[in-house]
């Protein structure tokens, strides 16, 4: 017999993609399934869709409740869901046909708690494909050797083993699992590192089965005016989940750290509000304790943010004059473009903990 799937989709305000991403789920090759539609609070006509679609489809389930964000809207699901495996959905995001059940055959096939596969990018009538590619077969096993594979994936350009999405969970394993509903971005990251710090193994499918809508006002295309900022609180996540790791994946954990400290000051900076550099400058000096106390820094880093916690009024000064003379070149670059760049080259882990089967 088919094992049920919980399918959860969160969603708050964008009654323009749901009808869409709702009918690309029940369009699934896969018919076991139950579809789990947590209105988050809605107030442009979400609710009163997904009630009609539980009218309609009586896999469909429409759950409401008061906006509370979206890591409360998925932990919801997570309460109701009753599959064997779960998958996460954004409101807005498409799946191909198949996309389901070829992820439930690779997971029962491997024998494996997570099934994970590439993704396209959607922007406007455009699609493109993620960078990189999946090998079929290949199994990452035990925490060291998934932490590893996030760094070399996500190095490449392509985010899908920071994401939720795109993925296939045993519930078993991981159903007992929450969200932080503190955290205002980087929830699902955080997430992802509690399921990989359980010693799981992932089945990678070469298969891009997720389709990703960009859209404006989601949280990476400017919704979120400070996103490095309002994500580094999940960083504490991180940096819990991997303390007991190989001292590689914790050398790399701290290195990105210091760096995602470097780029919200940045980005501070850049936006020129002063007051609020001020109100966060004890918060992030902090964080910068932090960060030296677990090394690993890069010599530009670790000297930028000692000048930053000695003198944050003349780091300050400094950084926007460094910003507008670039902008007066017509070298400006938006908000958060200096941490997309970063993308290491190697890393010594990937090659120490990578296993395939």
């Amino acid at each position: 017999m088919e094992p049920l799937i919980s399918v959860i989709v969160p969603i708050y305000n964008i009654v323009e993609y749901l009808e869409n991403c709702v009918n690309s789920i029940l369009g699934q090759s896969y018919g076991n399934i139950e579809v789990l539609l947590i209105d988050d609070g809605s107030t442009d006509g979400c609710g009163e869709l997904c009630d009609a679609f539980a009218r309609r489809d009586r896999r469909v389930r429409a759950i409401h409740q008061q906006n509370a964000g979206i890591g409360a809207a998925r932990n919801r699901g997570l309460k109701e869901a009753k599959g064997e495996y779960l998958a996460f959905v954004d409101g807005d995001d498409l799946l191909k046909r198949d996309y389901l059940e070829v992820l439930v055959s690779a997971a029962r096939k491997y024998a494996c708690e997570i099934a994970i596969c590439s993704y396209l990018d959607k922007e406007g009538e455009c699609l493109k494909k993620a960078p990189g590619r999946f090998e079929a077969g290949t199994v990452v096993k035990g925490k060291n050797a998934c932490f590893a594979r996030y760094y070399e994936v996500t190095s490449s350009g392509n985010h899908v083993y920071g994401t939720v999405w795109a993925k296939l969970l045993r519930r078993s394993a991981v159903g007992d699992l929450r969200f932080d509903k503190r955290f205002r971005l980087g929830e699902d990251i955080a997430y992802m590192y509690q399921c990989y710090a359980r010693e799981l193994s992932v089945v990678e499918v070469p298969f891009e089965g997720y389709i990703y809508v960009e859209r404006p006002g989601s949280a990476m295309r400017g919704g979120v005016r400070d996103f490095i900022v309002e994500a580094l609180p999940s960083w504490k996540v991180r940096i819990r989940e991997t303390r007991t790791c190989a001292p590689a994946i914790r050398k790399l954990v701290a290195r990105d750290y210091g760096f995602m400290l470097y780029a919200a000051v940045s980005q501070l900076i850049r936006s020129g509000d002063y007051a609020k550099y001020r109100k966060k400058t004890g918060w992030l000096k902090r964080c910068c304790g932090k960060a030296f106390r677990l090394g690993a820094l890069g010599r530009k880093h670790y000297g930028m943010l000692k000048l930053f916690c000695f003198a944050p009024g003349l780091y300050w000064r400094i950084g926007r004059i460094v910003f507008q003379a670039k902008a007066s070149c017509g070298q400006a670059t938006k908000s958060g473009d200096a941490a997309r760049k970063y993308c290491p080259r190697t890393y010594e882990a990937v090659q120490d903990y990578r296993f395939v089967r």
